[in-house]
């Protein structure tokens, strides 16, 4: 398992940090035991499997009567127990089908620090090991979301747990846990909850690629082209260096499926390797003519020699190639197929009724595919690294210019305000551009995060604003315009120089944080963050 079930360990000279870490992971039914003594048969997934069924059957006692002792406060039916906060662990639940009965519970422990302090009242003056608990890193919006993501991931790959139940299994309860257990198995690995921040763990945004209008033409041509090479692909996903380029795909089943890529085929770097095939020798041609294809689910493991046996005119493709069924918001069912060379990865979805999916396919597809791609994978390259030696040119130029203000004026550089860090997303197109990481102060990304959730919230067209400040001095800032585009700043202690009195840093007024933040829309987001109707 990754970092979801291991705990991340700092020293310092304070004491030792330990991460959250992933404690359990469960889905359960209580309808499917309803009686004393069948309680286990109410457990349709639970991790760890190596837990003894008696704390299987605890732990989903325990989430059972939170559940049920918090439904006695809530006579609507449509408010019930969300979140259980002990001293050590944050529990989150979900409901997605409550008609059914069908709950999804997660459970996380919670950072803490160890450090060494003095025994209270020790007349030999020893010492024992003090833990601090900090609930405030674990926000429960974020174990929420996690849940939401794992169960749309599911219904994307499976359906609906009615569905699957009635269907696929055909009422066969056993079949219906070996379906949930296999999916969750594999899917556990890529729920990441250490986010480079809480706002992405929250909303799980999408990654896009920037390009000039000449250099999208050349993906837009590309598509166009493979789609109508081969009639039966109706929709494709194209992503490059793990960013996307194109989607044919409504915004919610794009953003599962960047994800299922990014997260779960392709390694951390988004960028996976791909060497010459063996017996394949490189041409001086060019520096990527040895490079070969290969599917990364959906297809055969090596296109180049697939169909070289009878079965190559099959009308189905053979059962270990494994190919996925993606279950679209359009209604449709869709056979998925993954193909990556160099930094590009296509994605393309061919309807189930079509039945082409044989060696014969996959041969003709890797054909037409791996030289045009290699081509345009590496075009695209070219584009990505000259704009990030453009800002990384431009980052260089400002610092000196930063230096020599702090040379010229020392009083003008102690003055300056520090650097705003801010969250922007784009509802409509899940697009985000961040610069807050983990290590921002936890209690101002709380505070970030309320300010995002009470944004998205808020009913009503027309744009909202919300101004808040933390007691270390910070301005979080949240505005919302009409378009469903969101940005949440945080402005350093000292804004606009500081006017705070009696011993305080100084943190500003309102409007110097007014001020701050109309300066980073004018620079950072001119014409994309409108807030007039």
């Amino acid at each position: 398992m990754n970092d979801i079930s291991e705990a991340k360990m700092t020293s310092d000279g304070g004491g030792t940090s330990y991460s959250s870490k992933l404690l359990r992971f469960m889905v359960f039914n209580s309808s499917f035991g309803p009686e004393e003594g069948q309680e286990l048969s109410r457990i349709i997934f639970y991790h760890p499997a190596d837990d003894q069924d008696q704390i299987k059957c605890q732990n989903v006692g325990y989430a059972e009567a939170c559940l049920n002792f918090a439904a006695a406060f809530f006579d609507d039916g449509n408010r019930r127990c969300r979140c259980v906060h002990t001293q050590k662990t944050k529990t989150a639940f979900l409901r997605p089908e409550e008609e059914n009965g069908f709950t999804l519970c997660l459970t996380v422990s919670l950072p803490f620090k160890r450090r060494k302090g003095s025994v209270a009242g020790g007349a030999s003056g020893g010492s024992t090991n003090v833990i601090e608990y900090r609930p405030e890193e674990v926000h429960d919006s974020v174990l929420e979301a996690a849940l939401k993501h794992a169960y749309s991931a599911f219904k994307l790959f499976a359906g609906s747990f009615e569905r699957v139940l009635n269907g696929e299994a055909g009422g066969d309860k056993i079949a219906f846990k070996s379906v949930v257990t296999d999916f969750f198995n594999k899917f556990l690995p890529s729920l990441n909850l250490h986010q480079p921040s809480d706002l992405e763990a929250l909303y799980r945004p999408v990654r896009f690629l920037a390009l000039e209008p000449a250099d999208f033409l050349k993906v837009t041509c590309f598509v166009n082209s493979i789609k109508d090479e081969f009639h039966e692909i109706t929709k494709v996903v194209f992503l490059q260096q793990g960013n996307l380029v194109w989607t044919d795909l409504q915004q919610e089943d794009t953003r599962l499926i960047f994800h299922y890529v990014t997260a779960t085929l392709l390694p951390p770097q988004g960028l996976a390797k791909t060497s010459a095939s063996p017996g394949v020798t490189s041409s001086p041609r060019g520096p990527f003519s040895g490079h070969q294809g290969r599917f990364l689910t959906g297809g055969p493991s090596n296109p180049q020699d697939s169909g070289r046996s009878s079965n190559q005119d099959a009308t189905v493709a053979p059962s270990e190639w494994k190919i996925p069924l993606a279950r679209l918001e359009d209604g449709g069912e869709y056979q998925l197929s993954v193909y990556q060379t160099l930094a590009a990865v296509i994605c393309i979805f061919v309807p189930v009724g079509e039945k082409c999916l044989n060696a014969r396919f996959f041969r003709r597809l890797n054909a037409s595919l791996c030289t045009r791609l290699i081509e345009l994978s590496a075009d695209l390259m070219d584009v990505f690294g000259s704009s990030k030696a453009d800002q990384q040119l431009r980052q260089s130029a400002s610092f000196h210019q930063e230096m020599v203000a702090c040379i010229s004026s020392p009083s003008a550089a102690a003055s300056a305000s520090p650097s705003t860090q801010y969250f922007y997303y784009n509802h409509h197109n899940r697009a985000m551009k961040s610069t807050v990481t983990e290590d921002t102060r936890a209690s101002t990304r709380h505070t970030a995060l309320d300010t995002s959730q009470w944004l998205g919230a808020s009913r009503g067209p027309g744009p909202r604003e919300c101004l808040s400040q933390t007691n270390s001095d910070e301005w979080v800032v949240g505005k919302r315009d009409g378009g469903g585009r969101m940005l949440v700043a945080i402005l350093g202690g000292g804004v606009g120089g500081g006017v705070g009195g009696g011993g305080r840093s100084g943190s500003g007024t309102i409007m110097d944080a007014e001020e701050e933040i109309d300066r980073l829309l004018s620079t950072e987001f001119k014409n994309v963050f409108m807030m007039e109707n």
